[in-house]
């Protein structure tokens, strides 16, 4: 698999880039399936390849009024788990809480060890993985900017331009 057509890969330089790919696993995912976030605690996972959504199984009394967790489209690149390597205290997840492909696509995974190595001693890597922590915010931003549109008619419009501007084929 050729790492280098992924955002997060290629921003890295040769060296790091296979220092990190030593330490891979790569996981394919069809099209509809799920991914529970329990499966991803203990590792730093990279979406190499396609488009998934995180997702919410809502119950009673299964929200926090102030900690409502909110709904995002992942795409290539982004790495999920990054923000928890810098607590040593286990971050709060719902359990219910769990990501679907939307396409076919891949995960690398990476024991949060490795990464946090990587991070400790490689300058590089480590601005690319904050990069890379802040352009997932900054996605999640503006994919929330779209859901809270003044009117339906701006929700589609935004939600057609995101769509374009991220690749997607709606």
């Amino acid at each position: 698999m050729d790492c280098q057509s992924n955002r997060f890969c290629r921003s890295l330089d040769a060296e790091t880039r296979e220092q990190l790919c030593r330490h891979c696993t790569i996981r394919p995912f069809k099209k509809g399936q799920i991914v529970y976030r329990s499966d991803l605690e203990q590792y730093v996972a990279l979406i190499v390849d396609g488009v998934m959504t995180t997702q919410h199984d809502f119950g009673v009394d299964s929200l926090e009024e102030d900690d409502c967790p909110a709904f995002f489209i992942n795409t290539n690149g982004l790495i999920l788990g990054g923000d928890s390597l810098f607590n040593d205290e286990p971050i709060k997840r719902y359990e219910y809480i769990h990501y679907i492909w939307l396409s076919d696509g891949v995960f690398a995974r990476f024991d949060r060890a490795v990464v946090r190595d990587l991070f400790e001693r490689n300058v590089g890597f480590a601005r690319a993985l904050y990069q890379n922590i802040v352009t997932a915010a900054g996605e999640a931003c503006e994919f929330a900017a779209v859901l809270r549109a003044p009117s339906v008619d701006a929700s589609i419009q935004y939600l057609l331009g995101y769509a374009a501007r991220k690749g997607f084929k709606l």
